[in-house]
């Protein structure tokens, strides 16, 4: 299982993840108790073809990462398992490994209203991210013409998309918690 809150899996050269943020659960369910599994807050995996120029940054994880699998082989609040790709500014509110370089984890408290310009390295808080008194940072929604997922169908339709269309730029909105099952 490659399962990601944005990302289950990176395949591709010179990909790029950037201000994206996360609020949702992921959570791998799988009736395999020896199957490798690669969960991430943000990405899942990124594969040995995919670490190639791949970039992951200024991104945030406010979400949870669960498994129902007793010991999966790579699970991290931020990112499963990317090996050589570029990682910079990315935080989460839960644990994570913050030894690998770019992971860092932050409380609730110090990205909260104005507190997140400082905490947020890298993140421009002019024209993309906006702080929210009292709560936590989001991406500039209202100005940005996003993809919103609501349930599987948005996110196999983006799957499906992206076979044929460049999201360079583009802003893609989770709006809900979506469980996968095996099978799905």
């Amino acid at each position: 299982i490659r399962m990601g809150g944005l990302v289950g899996c990176i395949d591709a050269r010179n990909s790029t993840i950037s201000n994206c943020l996360n609020e949702g659960t992921v959570h791998a369910s799988t009736k395999s108790t020896t199957a490798p599994q690669y969960i991430g807050g943000l990405v899942g995996y990124v594969t040995n073809a995919g670490r190639v120029g791949t970039k992951i940054e200024n991104s945030l994880n406010i979400g949870t990462v669960t498994s129902t699998h007793a010991t999966p082989s790579n699970k991290d609040s931020i990112v499963g398992y990317a090996n050589t790709a570029t990682i910079n500014n990315l935080y989460s509110t839960s644990a994570t490994d913050t030894t690998k370089s770019g992971f860092n984890l932050v409380s609730v408290d110090d990205i909260t209203g104005e507190d997140a310009k400082t905490t947020l390295s890298g993140f421009d808080f002019l024209t993309t991210w906006v702080a929210r008194e009292n709560n936590t940072p989001t991406l500039d929604f209202e100005n940005s013409g996003a993809y919103v997922i609501r349930n599987l169908a948005d996110l196999n339709k983006i799957v499906e998309m992206s076979k044929t269309t460049t999201f360079a730029g583009e802003t893609i909105k989770l709006a809900a918690d979506i469980v996968v099952n095996d099978g799905d």
